[in-house]
């Protein structure tokens, strides 16, 4: 199964469709990380992992969250 078969198996439950989901992909060409991107990845970081880029993909979505959490409160 690949990234893409496993986001759509997520989205397709009630329980893990709102869940934001990061590719990590020794695929970079610019394609590739638009094809992620329109698939509804949340963001699409590239291997060699850079530790910053991901924590930066994970702290804008904390953001996000925090950012919807008080718009409804």
């Amino acid at each position: 199964m690949n990234g893409f078969e496993t986001l759509q198996i997520l989205q397709s439950f009630t329980n893990t469709r709102d869940i934001p989901v990061i590719a990590l992909s020794a695929s970079a060409i610019p394609a590739d990380i638009d094809k992620g991107i329109k698939a509804s990845f949340r963001n699409y970081i590239t291997k060699l992992l850079a530790v910053e880029d991901m924590l930066y993909a994970i702290k804008e979505i904390i953001d996000q969250n925090i950012d919807l959490e008080y718009k409804s409160a």
